[in-house]
């Protein structure tokens, strides 16, 4: 990540409910760990790159048109290059949820709709050379890092639903030359119900959203991404049916999940001013959507099979 230029952080700034502080990252018998600010397409290259190298094969361009199924099994996808037919596929298409849609799958949200706004000034802010910051106030919070050595990125959270100002940046920033439009985001917190059965999985986005502050979002993407990898591999090799791998797929992705969800509400609790939502009991939020498939349930969560070794010893544990 460092030969790539992805800029270290050695902590990170946190201005919450008047109360400031600094939190390291940790830190080993190698010393301490570092945050890494990797600019996305440079990132996007590396994963590239290192799949190549492990022998995947690329399709580009390539766009997906429908999966293809076989009864209720999915067996690849239909392209525009041709059909793909594959014993597993995965989405990992982002918060669109193309697969979950395509196959009409019940989404569950978790929150009202959440809007994050984001965008990007050419400059050097120097609070931020060795720490991003996150601030919060009375309507949600800002978070601000120096991305590359000439870019600062931010984020804007509202979270009473509010998109804001089109032309908005934070106050230290406004004199800095905009790189490109404000953008938004849609961060409500959400879920497939599903995000596993036979011959699919979910991954990152593309299976659960949560908002920048769960600061999980990169986390959930690769370990998704390995988590399905071992399943497959175990189902492959005859360690765990295929039913199994996929519950325990599901029902890890949604003890995650919640988790999280529980820490958002915490966290956000602790504003001087929390919205009205927060003070609700938790529930599902939007009309619920009959879906395809079985819907998830809550099961106790072991790892299928006779395999927690090989699970455990490669660094995927529930």
């Amino acid at each position: 990540m460092a030969a790539a230029g992805c800029l270290p952080h050695e902590r990170i700034g946190i201005k919450w409910n008047a109360a400031q502080r600094f939190e390291s990252f940790g830190g080993d018998a190698s010393g301490p760990w570092q945050g890494m600010q990797a600019w996305r397409g440079d990132f996007d290259g590396l994963l590239l790159d290192r799949a190549l190298e492990a022998g995947a094969e690329l399709l580009q361009p390539c766009q997906a048109l429908r999966p293809l199924t076989d009864g209720e099994n999915v067996v690849g996808v239909e392209t525009d290059r041709g059909p793909v037919r594959a014993g597993w596929m995965s989405d990992a298409g982002g918060g669109r949820h193309w697969l979950a849609r395509q196959l009409a799958l019940q989404i569950e949200h978790h929150s009202p709709p959440l809007i994050a706004r984001y965008g990007y000034v050419h400059g050097r802010e120097p609070e931020l050379s060795n720490a991003s910051s996150i601030e919060g106030d009375e309507l949600g919070w800002t978070w601000k890092a120096q991305v590359k050595e000439d870019l600062v990125a931010w984020c804007r959270m509202d979270l009473r639903g509010r998109s804001g100002v089109a032309a908005w940046r934070p106050a230290s920033l406004r004199n800095f030359p905009a790189y490109g439009p404000t953008r938004g985001a849609d961060v409500s917190w959400r879920i497939v119900s599903r995000p596993v059965a036979s011959g699919y999985f979910m991954a990152g986005d593309a299976a659960a959203v949560l908002d920048p502050a769960s600061s999980h979002g990169v986390l959930r993407a690769l370990m998704t991404g390995m988590m399905s990898a071992h399943l497959i591999a175990a189902e492959a090799g005859g360690k765990a049916g295929r039913n199994e791998a996929a519950d325990y797929y599901c029902e890890w992705l949604h003890q995650w999940f919640d988790h999280d969800v529980s820490e958002l509400r915490e966290l956000y609790a602790a504003l001087p001013h929390p919205p009205d939502w927060l003070a609700e009991p938790r529930r599902l939020y939007g009309a619920k959507k009959k879906g395809k498939g079985p819907t998830h349930e809550n099961r106790s969560l072991r790892p299928p099979g006779n395999w927690r070794e090989d699970f455990e010893d490669n660094g995927v544990k529930g």
